[in-house]
């Protein structure tokens, strides 16, 4: 999808909508206004009122679902059937179909709709880390690190990938996890955030470097050594920030 060069970048709209919008109808407005078309994507909303929205939000088009009673989950998965139809033109010919439940993106979108019957109206801080840091693969419906997973580990081996399917043991993952409660927020912007996955399954970059020499050739230089200084960084726990501090931690 191209970019217009008379729209709004994407963190303009959304440090204004962040910044200066009190409901989820404000902040909706503020980014569909003047959207360039850049870095489309699915927003997830909530205000002071209990009401939580998903815009999906398109090249031209966009989809909004909104509750005051309901849970949303987001998986990179384009579930938004105007966006749907944007993103997949009807002379494209022929397209892979983004409802097999082998799909990374899919995949994860059939897991949160599995977390959501077992753990709805029991969500708190710590059922949300247990979310994030899941390594359950739905397609295959066993506890495996893979891409499938929440956590996002696609740096492991993923069984059943299909032939277009990017994931292909690519370090590129969630990279890091927060939660935060309607609370947490009132009482000073308090959150929980890990710093690599939330699993604690640590990222190795020698041993996917040395596993992965093509990877290095076809990245450069930069490349490997901001791999190597994530890997040596991450600390792969939860702890409690709370003005610029963190709090303890959980496991």
């Amino acid at each position: 999808m191209a970019a217009t060069l008379t729209g709004l970048p994407v963190f303009v709209r959304a440090r204004e909508a962040a910044q200066y919008d009190a409901t989820v109808a404000q902040a909706v407005d503020t980014l569909v206004h003047r959207n360039n078309g850049a870095y489309s994507n699915e927003w997830l909303i909530g205000d002071r009122t209990g009401k939580i929205a998903s815009l999906q939000l398109g090249d031209k088009v966009y989809d909004l679902n909104e509750t005051s009673n309901g849970f949303f989950g987001s998986s990179n998965f384009d579930w938004g059937t105007k966006t749907r139809a944007e993103e997949t033109p009807v002379d494209v010919g022929w397209a892979p179909d983004p409802y097999n439940p082998a799909v990374v993106d899919y995949a994860r979108y059939l897991r949160w709709g599995q977390l959501k019957d077992r753990y709805y109206g029991k969500i708190d801080a710590r059922v949300g880390m247990t979310m994030e840091s899941g390594t359950y693969d739905s397609y295959l419906k066993k506890e495996l690190p893979d891409a499938r997973d929440l956590c996002g580990e696609p740096e492991y081996f993923t069984p059943g990938l299909l032939d277009w399917d990017s994931w292909v043991l690519d370090p590129e993952g969630a990279v890091d996890g927060k939660v935060c409660t309607e609370a947490m927020a009132l009482q000073g912007l308090q959150s929980w955030a890990c710093w690599g996955h939330g699993s604690g399954d640590h990222f190795d970059a020698a041993a996917y470097l040395a596993a992965h020499p093509d990877w290095a050739a076809d990245n450069g230089r930069l490349a490997v050594f901001g791999l190597k200084t994530f890997s040596a960084q991450t600390t792969d726990r939860w702890v409690r920030l709370n003005g610029g501090r963190w709090r303890g931690h959980w496991h």
